[in-house]
């Protein structure tokens, strides 16, 4: 398998706080990798850096220039004023121009019976009548029908799912998606989970939805304490594997809390004498002593866990307006 993209000594802090240090990463061709962690790891921070979103404090994200990243954020921003059509078609790509031409024309109610022709004998010429096919079908599971309609319009779930698919169209070489069910109901979930694992994509992602990780992913990374941890299988062998990394790290962990006590007694009775040896022990009571207080209780990774997927969506709030006298509580 060949390395599409990798965190080489990675670094990155908030406010003085390192989320982690000295991070190594590499996500190869096919594959699909669940980033589990407890929250405030730094998941979606390590996601966004792999995005390049912006740059790490320390290290560096190695990977061929032409490798395209696709980058779905948990609250997609968009340009001032656009419509879903200007959002979707990329200017700087031909067939999208050209359906995009295409489907505001047959929008018209008396369209231009010349021009569609040409457009048709075009679309044709440049083979986009099967990435028409496609884009329609994406645009259509993703409940997004009026193109011309302002993306300042749309509520929360909408801009979600208009994101997803411009991402969908777009097909990047690497997929990085930060909760990328929300707001799908069940038939375009399983919809979604054929697609990505349809052609070899390689993804990186972050879900709190079990079933969905399960079907998509074939490794699971867990960033735990500033490390991380591969883990090649579906949830239920990490979920193996961890307990017994955990059980290892628990009986490390006592031993070397039973060799601190026996160094603290000899630390109170200061030897007078201050040998290499002596200051060499002294050094390695201090780094002994950091690694335990280091050392936190074990927190738990937590799922949406369900046998299997019940009902669609059962309830959506849209455009809620409340207020009391002068005070406006939702908007």
């Amino acid at each position: 398998m060949s390395t599409l993209i990798a965190a080489e000594g990675l670094g990155h802090a908030y406010h003085d706080e390192w989320l982690f240090k000295n991070l190594t990463l590499g996500i190869n061709a096919g594959q699909r990798v669940a980033l589990v962690g407890v929250n405030g790891a730094g998941k979606s921070t390590l996601m966004k850096l792999l995005a390049e979103r912006f740059a790490p404090l320390e290290g560096k994200i190695v990977k061929n220039k032409s490798v395209k990243i696709g980058f779905l954020d948990q609250e997609p921003s968009f340009p001032d004023n656009s419509t879903i059509s200007d959002f979707i078609f990329s200017s700087e790509n031909k067939q999208q121009q050209l359906i995009k031409e295409y489907e505001e024309l047959i929008e018209q109610e008396h369209p231009d019976e010349k021009k569609l022709n040409s457009l048709y004998e075009e679309l044709s010429e440049h083979n986009a009548w099967e990435y028409e096919h496609q884009i329609k079908t994406i645009l259509s599971r993703m409940g997004i029908n009026q193109l011309q309609q302002k993306i300042d319009t749309l509520s929360g779930g909408q801009r979600k799912r208009l994101a997803l698919a411009k991402l969908l169209i777009e097909d990047p070489a690497i997929y990085v998606l930060d909760e990328p069910t929300n707001h799908l109901d069940i038939d375009t979930i399983e919809w979604l989970e054929k697609l990505l694992t349809t052609g070899a994509k390689t993804l990186l992602l972050v879900t709190h939805d079990r079933y969905f990780l399960d079907n998509v992913c074939n490794t699971i990374v867990e960033l735990d304490r500033g490390k991380t941890f591969t883990y090649n299988g579906n949830y239920a062998y990490f979920l193996e594997k961890k307990a017994e990394r955990e059980a290892q790290d628990d009986a490390t962990f006592q031993k070397n809390k039973n060799l601190l006590k026996k160094e603290l007694e000899w630390m109170r009775r200061m030897p007078q004498a201050r040998t290499t040896k002596s200051q060499a022990r002294i050094d390695a009571f201090y780094d002994l002593d950091e690694k335990t207080k280091q050392r936190s209780e074990h927190q738990k990774v937590t799922l949406n866990v369900k046998m299997s997927r019940q009902g669609n969506k059962i309830l959506e709030l849209d455009h809620i307006h409340q207020q009391f006298q002068e005070q406006l509580i939702i908007d």
